[in-house]
């Protein structure tokens, strides 16, 4: 690095710095206070990597140390340090972790605040109080405590959820008539496979309707967590069909659920799932499809 310099005599104006590095050693504590993360610097410190200072008259450099001038430059880095802290402060405070989406057709807004921040020997442990709102029927409500436990040691980054919230989330997208679904079946579509099985005719097409009349809930069971969905009216248009143009269901879902992120994506992956169906109304009356759901349990 080239340097001006004022002050010396014969005309000497110029020097070199030469340097393989500037380490900067700076601590740092977390802590969340009114949901807010805070960071502060502990014990910030700087120093020099094979520090060497050369002016351009080797007779006048020999009476200049090296290290006088590593401690001269130090010393005025080290004064700009705690400035770092009030810029921390204020990138910190202007933090916003609320979100706004749409998620299957709905509108959705997720806001967060810090419920625990800490350093530990197993790395940066945060915690985080979510709520969760979709425009619907559903009543809001305030964050959820989510009172999660620090998590083991673990290479990369872990995640880990706390069922109040994703119960919370659950009851708010299905109020908000997130997990209706309307779909037409097109003929020799992959879904009117399904409709064949209680009667429809292949190549006609149909219709399924889903309409939960309880919101789903996260339980836990033999150490998993499992996501169980129950009173769900199902509505299959079978037109020309066995047992008729419609029939209805009620349908019940249990299965192990893992929450998995991948790249950019996150998700719910289901696994061991139970599945009952009951007729209803004049699916009910037909003997043969009621023995046929009864052997349906997956």
């Amino acid at each position: 690095i080239e340097v001006g310099i004022d002050g010396l005599p014969f005309g000497i104006d110029e020097a070199e710095i030469e340097m393989d590095g500037l380490l900067f050693d700076l601590g740092v504590a977390l802590d969340a206070q009114n949901g807010q993360l805070v960071a502060t610097l502990v014990d910030p410190a700087v120093a020099f990597d094979d520090f060497d200072f050369d002016l351009d008259a080797w007779l006048i450099d020999l009476f200049i140390s090296d290290g006088d001038v590593e401690d001269l430059l130090l010393e005025e880095i080290d004064a700009l340090l705690p400035s770092l802290q009030p810029q921390i402060d204020q990138a910190l405070a202007g933090l916003e972790l609320g979100t706004a989406t749409e998620l299957l057709g709905m509108d959705m807004e997720v806001e967060a605040s810090f419920a625990y921040a800490a350093v530990t020997p197993q790395g940066v442990d945060l915690v985080l109080d979510v709520a969760a709102d979709v425009n619907g029927n559903a009543i809001g409500g305030e964050h959820m405590v989510v009172g999660t436990e620090p998590m083991a040691a673990g290479d990369g980054i872990a995640v880990e959820l706390s069922d109040d919230f994703m119960n919370r989330f659950l009851h708010e997208f299905w109020g908000g008539g997130g997990l209706d679904l309307s779909l037409e079946v097109a003929p020799y579509d992959t879904v009117e496979l399904l409709l064949t099985q209680v009667g429809g005719v292949q190549g006609a097409g149909g219709s399924l309707t889903l309409e939960p009349q309880l919101a789903p809930v996260f339980v836990a069971r033999d150490g998993a967590s499992r996501l169980q969905l129950g009173e769900v009216l199902l509505t299959m248009g079978t037109p020309g069909g066995a047992y008729g143009d419609e029939l209805q269901f009620n349908l019940a879902l249990d299965a192990r659920a893992t929450f998995a992120i991948g790249g950019t994506s996150a998700g719910i992956q289901l696994s061991d799932a139970q599945v009952k169906m009951v007729p209803l109304g004049a699916a009910a009356e037909q003997p043969e499809l009621v023995a046929k759901m009864d052997q349906i349990q997956t």
